[in-house]
């Protein structure tokens, strides 16, 4: 598939539900969208089921395209609740998949953005939240490298997972 299109591919397709949460979430955090789509916002929630959001049509749910796409929904302005994102729970982290053994510290660091961003808009969970919150915070920070860094299994390099531990961590 490289050789045929000229470059790089992802390595499961179609993967629209990841597509447009991690671009409309970039773009919504960063100021860039004025106003989100309708459509956009409707095939977003379309996509959350009981245990989340997949990658894609046809993909199982898992906790990091839930994670963006809640965080892409509250970022604009159309919250909803974090209740899908307990099945991954396993305290003081949250898994990728259910049963899941090796834990994804950028996956962590999503869950930890999609708690704080759901807090503001529902104030009277926050004390439900903070604990996980808390532990969350703590699991990242003692995961942290001597040099700083953070590595993460989806990734062959620290810079994606320092990037995205070191944001969420400040941010909450």
């Amino acid at each position: 598939a490289q050789e045929r299109f000229g470059g790089p591919v992802p390595g499961v397709a179609p993967i629209t539900v990841f597509e447009q949460a991690w671009v409309s979430g970039a773009f919504a955090s960063a100021g860039a969208m004025t106003a989100a789509p309708a459509a956009l916002v409707e095939s977003l929630h379309a996509a959350i089921g009981e245990f989340g959001a997949p990658a894609g049509a046809g993909l199982p749910p898992d906790s990091d395209d839930t994670a963006a796409a809640l965080v892409a929904l509250a970022e604009m302005d159309s919250p909803r609740s974090v209740d899908c994102l307990w099945p991954y729970h396993v305290d003081p982290y949250f898994t990728c998949f259910p049963g899941e053994r090796t834990i994804s510290t950028s996956t962590n660091a999503h869950v930890l953005q999609a708690l704080g961003a759901y807090q503001p808009n529902n104030p009277d969970e926050r004390a439900k939240h903070q604990d996980t919150v808390d532990r969350l915070c703590a699991w990242l920070r003692d995961c942290q490298e001597m040099d700083g860094s953070w590595w993460d299994k989806w990734h062959a390099s620290p810079f994606y997972a320092t990037a995205c531990c070191a944001v969420a961590l400040a941010e909450y």
